[in-house]
This record gives structure tokens, sequence and C-alpha cells, in this order.
């Protein structure tokens, strides 16, 4: 062997020993990413459960307070049946007007859209009354009014 092929293999060996440290070194730094990564994972596991179950709480609470607004819905309202006649001069008026004057005469009464609009009723000073049922000078009997209202005028009574 001469002294080139020497120096050569001294090379060469010299050159794989620094390929082995690095790939130690990668595999070294693989090893810990994959750690930090694992560890970082279970923290988030972790965390998520935590979150996991204050948003069931927060459903749980929810649901409660549905059932429960639910079971007002349910309780018989005290007030007494409706007596008396239709009042004449509801048709026509702001349904915001026509209700202050059904409360103040102490007559219950459901408001219907009749445009069967997305959101409905929301703002009665924007709706006007149609036509109620029973009609304007009827006798009530005990019987809820009923107030069909509209936005931009009112449509051919069904």
């Amino acid at each position: 062997m001469t002294k080139d092929d020497r120096r050569r293999e001294f090379q060469k060996e010299q050159w794989r020993k620094r390929v082995d440290a690095k790939m130690a070194a990668q595999k070294e730094i693989d090893h810990q990413f994959r750690a930090a990564k694992r560890s970082l994972r279970q923290k988030r596991k972790a965390e998520m459960s935590a979150r996991e179950r204050i948003l069931r709480m927060a459903i749980s609470g929810v649901l409660v307070i549905a059932v429960a607004a639910g079971i007002g819905l349910l309780v018989v309202d005290n007030k007494a049946p409706n007596t008396g006649t239709v009042p004449r001069n509801i048709v026509g008026k702001r349904l915001d007007r026509a209700e202050v004057e059904l409360d103040n005469l102490n007559i219950t009464y459901t408001e219907i859209d009749v445009n069967h609009t997305y959101f409905g009723i929301n703002v009665p000073a924007n709706w006007t009354v149609c036509w109620t049922a029973p009609d304007a000078g009827q006798a009530l009997e005990g019987r809820q009014m009923r107030l069909f209202a509209a936005t931009y005028g009112c449509p051919q009574r069904r």
C-alpha cells in the first residue's frame, strides 16, 4: 500500500467518523424533537380534556336553563279568560299601539305574521294590524284574540 493509498484510507475513515457523528447528532435531535412533540401532544390532550369538561359544563348549564324555561312555559297562566268584545278600532293601527290598547283592556292576544317572514315580528312599531280573529265587535267568550299583522301593506285576507 502506497503512501497515497494510506492517506486516502485515512481520509475516508475520517469522513466516515464525521458522517457517523453527524448521523448520531441528527438521531439525538430527532429523538429530542419526537419526545418534545409527544409531551406537547400529551399536554394538549390534557388541556383538551379540561376544555371538554368546561364545554360540557356550559352545555349542561344551557340545557338546564332551557328546561327550566320550558317548564315555565308549561305553567298555567293565571290571567282571567277574555271577556267582552273585540275592539273595533284595532284593525289598521300600528301593532305596538294595538298591543298597548289590548293590554289596557286586559285582553290576551297572539301576534301572527301574515307575511311569513323569516324572523317574524320583532319590532312591533313596523307592523300594521290587518285583521283580527274573532272579528271586530264579536264576543271573545274566553277565547284568545289573534292579531294578524304585516309590514308594507296588508295582503288579501285568507
